[in-house]
């Protein structure tokens, strides 16, 4: 069985439940480490600039312990509006330690200095971590 270890709003590593991530009026930046044991995924909720078309993407090359797994974006209606978020998916494949880097590129140069970059490291243990409450 797979495990999900969201980060929502970047706040905090809570289980996964079968429902869309909550979203919030403003998320707060990537905590400076994240730990998961092999067979948990990592959930990364990213704002998105409605109408700008940009997508955050991962800075190759992905640490080679985790695999992205899947890309979505969400729209969710806030009081003020619609705001879109990225949802990024990575499974932690073998033990590994290293820093994961997102960055936040406009669609049609991908490959132009990023608008946003967002790090954090990302640490994949052989033994089961228990939730953060």
């Amino acid at each position: 069985m797979m495990a999900l270890v969201p980060i929502i709003s970047c706040k905090s590593l809570q289980p996964a439940t079968p429902k869309a991530p909550p979203v919030s009026d403003e998320l707060l930046p990537l905590p400076p480490s994240v730990s998961l044991s092999i067979g948990q995924s990592l959930v990364v909720v990213l704002p998105l600039m409605q109408g700008h078309r940009v997508s955050w993407r991962p800075q190759a090359p992905i640490p080679p312990f985790l695999s992205l797994t899947g890309d979505a974006v969400q729209t969710a209606m806030l009081g003020s509006g619609a705001a879109d978020r990225q949802v990024l998916t990575f499974a932690a494949n073998e033990v590994g330690d290293a820093e994961l880097s997102l960055l936040l590129t406009r669609t049609s140069e991908p490959n132009a200095t990023p608008l946003e970059v967002r790090k954090t490291r990302v640490i994949v243990s052989a033994t089961a971590i228990s939730p953060v409450p």
